[in-house]
């Protein structure tokens, strides 16, 4: 567990853990009014904002702290789900290394490429595949001999659109080391945006 740098509200942040694709937490307000003196929680944010959401407050620790132990089950079993619908797929859950890529070359616009970011930048439970494999899509820090940073992508198994750093990029993929949904995947995401332009 961590502590985190900010409050919820009144609450002092006493313990958090960060599962999957969510962050619980759980904390303290001893001048709370009745009923309210601990909190449960889950925090939600990105780039524009922080909030607090499912809030369950009571004056039982022990009510409390139970119910953050659920909560991480819950969201242990639910990462489990994921990672058992890849497999169930065909979709391998150990991570891209540098052996299966052509190492990325700054001098290149990775603009339009398919990339793969380093493992060590991602989560634990993210490291795999399909939360490796991206579609540049733009930022400064894809152009060649970029004084920006930013890259800006697509994930190709998930569709989300995620900021990364120049550095964060591995390579692109050797071609026979490429599985067959990522051209699947590919071709979709390609699709998609070509529908988006015209509108």
């Amino acid at each position: 567990m961590k502590k985190p740098q900010q409050d919820a509200g009144n609450y002092r942040i006493c313990g958090s853990v960060t599962i999957g694709h969510k962050e619980l937490v759980w904390g303290e307000n001893p001048s709370a009014g009745p009923g309210q003196r601990y909190l449960c929680a889950y925090h939600e944010t990105n780039e524009l904002f922080s909030r607090y959401v499912d809030c369950m407050v009571s004056d039982d620790y022990a009510e409390i702290i139970q119910l953050f132990g659920q909560r991480m089950v819950e969201e242990t079993r639910a990462l489990q789900k994921e990672v058992e619908q890849l497999r169930a797929s065909g979709v391998s859950v150990e991570p891209i290394t540098m052996e299966q890529c052509v190492p990325d070359d700054p001098a290149n616009s990775l603009v339009g490429k398919v990339v793969v970011m380093r493992p060590e930048i991602l989560r634990a439970e993210f490291q795999r595949p399909d939360c490796q494999v991206f579609l540049v899509t733009g930022g400064f820090g894809a152009q060649g001999n970029a004084r920006g940073r930013k890259v800006f992508c697509t994930n190709l198994y998930h569709g989300r659109n995620e900021v990364f750093f120049r550095s964060d990029v591995l390579g692109t993929l050797r071609p026979e080391c490429t599985p067959p949904w990522v051209s699947e995947k590919l071709a979709a995401v390609q699709a998609r945006r070509r529908e988006e332009k015209q509108r």
